[in-house]
């Protein structure tokens, strides 16, 4: 695809420099061929020039009328204040917000407009699927799949985070833009009704959280509509992650149970981390579901053939027989005394001896001595 023409103009020369160094730096390089102004009559020279432009990011004093310049497709307004739509005419969006956020706001307004529904923006790098599950519930799922995104990032992977979950508990580490999951909601509805949007709609709905360093959905809040997801749907959101090409990898968290949805993320995972704790109930319920898998269906019997088992709140000695029962743990995750009383975040991402060996189940599913530059070891 050739890269879309942006033509960025704001009076704050510090913000230019950062917005253009962030784009040279990142994925969008390939996606984007960049000008900058901080004076209104540099940009009406250039714009009066002809040069075909798809987008223009602007502050509201530097937006020309639009009939004079008819060579620029989509006007974008910068906000000092506030984000979203100000009117049906002009879209707008926050200035501040972080750049992958605005520049995936951006892509997808330029995609949404008439005349461009089927414009999709791809990046170039492989994605795979790591789902986080268990037999059991209380294992803590989401507490490995959030640290595992954060872990990742942080080693230069880009990263998106989905949680699937009936009931999420991933606002507890990451402070979730909005409430609800309604744009959760009307991807899904999208996805059914109006393939061709799916795209753009991806771009304008996922969020991105400074701390973790990774992209997220919001969760679906409303318990009939995760309820209601099949296991096709699930495998068509896998897929159009996938199909983005934006991430090394898209971290599932997932539920205890064998809903569609669950069953579908399964199927399409390239890796699968199992979590049990040392205990007869979980080693009881994993062990019972083993013998379930081979009898739910196609795809799902092959599950085991892309799992590492990994006991989590290990204490340093099995307190059961977990590994003569034929489960072969990969790995171990300490427990973490200290969580009980935490009341930040930051103290719940802060435990290095947790992070440490979670780090090293990362490293044997994705080599992370070589990884460099976005490119996924294989």
């Amino acid at each position: 695809m050739d890269r879309i023409h942006l033509v960025i103009a704001d009076e704050d020369k510090t913000y230019l420099e950062m917005f253009t160094g962030y784009v040279r730096t990142s994925d969008y390089a390939n996606r984007l061929a960049v000008k900058s102004f901080s004076q209104k009559d540099a940009l009406d020279r250039y714009l009066n020039g002809g040069t075909q432009t798809q987008i223009l990011l602007a502050q509201a004093g530097m937006i020309p009328d639009p009939s004079t310049f008819p060579n620029v497709e989509c006007v974008i307004r910068l906000e000092e204040t506030g984000s979203g739509y100000a009117d049906a005419s002009m879209p707008a969006l926050y200035k501040y917000q972080p750049l992958t956020a605005l520049l995936s706001a951006v892509f997808g307004i330029y995609a949404a407009q008439d005349g461009k529904k089927e414009v999709r923006f791809t990046g170039s790098r492989k994605s795979k699927v790591l789902s986080v599950y268990s037999a059991a519930g209380g294992c803590g799922k989401t507490t490995v799949a959030v640290n595992m995104a954060r872990q990742l990032a942080l080693l230069d992977y880009r990263v998106f985070y989905l949680n699937m979950e009936l009931l999420s508990s991933a606002k507890v580490w990451i402070p979730m833009e909005g409430e609800g999951g309604h744009e959760f909601a009307q991807l899904l509805y999208y996805m059914k009704t109006n393939a061709k949007e799916i795209g753009s709609k991806l771009q304008m709905y996922k969020k991105h959280d400074v701390f973790t360093k990774a992209d997220y959905l919001v969760p679906l809040s409303h318990v009939k509509e995760m309820m209601s997801m099949t296991m096709q749907d699930a495998e068509t959101l896998i897929d159009i992650l996938v199909e983005e090409a934006s991430y090394d990898v898209i971290v599932a968290d997932l539920e205890a149970s064998l809903h569609e949805r669950v069953l579908g993320v399964l199927r399409k995972s390239d890796d699968i981390v199992w979590l049990l704790l040392d205990d007869m109930q979980s080693l009881h319920k994993t062990k019972r579901l083993l013998e379930q898998l081979p009898l739910l269906g196609e795809g799902i019997g092959s599950v085991l053939q892309k799992t590492k088992f990994v006991v989590n709140r290990f204490t340093g000695a099995y307190m059961n027989p977990i590994e003569r029962e034929g489960i072969r743990v990969s790995g171990h995750l300490p427990y973490i005394p200290q969580w009980k009383n935490a009341h930040s975040r930051e103290q719940m991402y802060s435990a290095a001896a947790f992070n440490e060996r979670l780090t090293e189940i990362c490293g044997s599913l994705y080599g992370l001595n070589g990884h460099a530059g976005g490119e996924r070891v294989s």
